[in-house]
Parts: structure tokens; C-alpha cells; sequence
């Protein structure tokens, strides 16, 4: 499974643009390391613009694979990574004074993970609507932070939808039998169990 999630001579058009944005994520690290905040706002805020470019594409050219979903989610969670050292590394206080609240999204997310590994030997890959909306409001505040500084309610509007999205992504885990990707979110999952 792994050999085909790298084996890149045989990734589609879609494919291609998350393994890009993975490939992105060392030079996001360089530019942090080299202090270099403004820098590591443009390249964040473009590295993330081609998530919707890839959603894009795989729904319009009907390219959406589990390759596709797992090369997507892999992308969002080192960029979330790679996010979360830059707001240590150039927000030192307010990164160790809000260490609460951002322990508790990342112990929600491994612990849904974990859930996901037991059940169905495999993580998530749900993207749901919730979790895209997250992950853009995670990219306007790293983007923003390392351009112009900590917002905090824009810290705290990450770390609410953050919670909602891992809740729900549990929750939905319960109520799969099987590994399922790219779901719409409870509400749509709930509808079409009662029709």
C-alpha cells in the first residue's frame, strides 16, 4: 500500500497536485528556520491554495481515487505540522500560553486517528465540509500570523471549528462499517440513512 501511495509514475493529474503540496512542506520548515515570516506566509498561503485546485480537478475530471484522498489528507496534516512549528517558533508566548486548547485539538485528531487505525486498519480521509472549512480557516490564521502577527480570535475561531471537526469525524467513525472517503458530514450520512 505504501509502495503505491509513493509509486508517483502512476499518479493522475489530481494526484499530482496534493503530492506537490507535500513536497512544499520542507521548504515552508527552510523559510521558518531561516526567520523568514513573511516568506513563510506567502508560501504557506500558496502551498495551501492548491488544495482546492486538487478538489477541484479530481471532481471535475472524476479522478477521485483513495490514492487521491489519502495523498489529500496527508498534505492538510503536514501542513497543519508544519503550521504549528512556525507558530512556536515565531509566537513562542502565545504558543505556550494557549498550549491547552491546541493540545486538545491535536489529542482529539490522534485519537480519532487511532479509532480509525483499530477499526479499519487505515486514518481517516473524510473531508468532509466542516473539515475543509477548518482547514481554511487554519491556513488565514498561520498565513496571517506569520505575516502579521497573532490574531487571537482568529486563533480561537480555528480552535472551535478544529474540535467540531474531529467530533464529528469520530462519531463518524462509529457509524461506518467499512473505511469510507471524501463524506459530506454527519447531517448528509444521517439523511441517507433514513432514506
Amino acid at each position: 500500500m505504501l509502495r503505491q501511495f509513493f509509486n508517483v509514475s502512476t499518479y493522475n493529474v489530481a494526484e499530482w497536485i496534493p503530492f506537490l503540496r507535500i513536497v512544499a512542506v520542507p521548504f515552508i520548515f527552510l523559510t521558518i528556520l531561516l526567520d523568514v515570516r513573511i516568506y513563510t506566509g506567502i508560501l504557506y498561503l500558496a502551498t495551501f491554495s492548491t488544495d482546492a485546485l486538487d478538489g477541484f480537478v479530481a471532481r471535475t475530471y472524476q479522478l477521485v481515487t483513495r490514492r487521491f484522498a489519502k495523498l489529500d489528507s496527508t498534505g492538510d496534516v503536514l501542513m497543519l505540522l508544519v503550521g504549528l512549528y512556525g507558530f512556536y517558533f515565531f509566537e513562542t508566548e502565545y504558543f505556550l500560553y494557549y498550549r491547552i486548547p491546541i493540545v486538545l485539538v491535536v489529542s482529539l485528531y490522534l485519537l480519532q486517528q487511532i479509532i480509525s487505525l483499530i477499526r479499519f486498519r487505515t486514518t481517516t480521509s473524510f473531508h468532509t465540509v466542516i473539515a475543509k472549512a477548518s482547514a481554511v480557516l487554519q491556513t488565514i490564521f498561520f498565513s496571517s500570523m506569520f505575516i502579521f502577527g497573532f490574531i487571537p480570535w482568529l486563533f480561537y475561531a480555528m480552535i472551535a471549528i478544529s474540535i467540531v471537526e474531529t467530533i464529528e469525524e469520530t462519531v463518524l467513525l462509529f457509524i461506518f462499517r467499512e473505511s469510507k472517503y471524501n463524506v459530506k458530514g454527519l447531517y448528509w450520512v444521517l439523511k441517507d440513512k433514513q432514506s
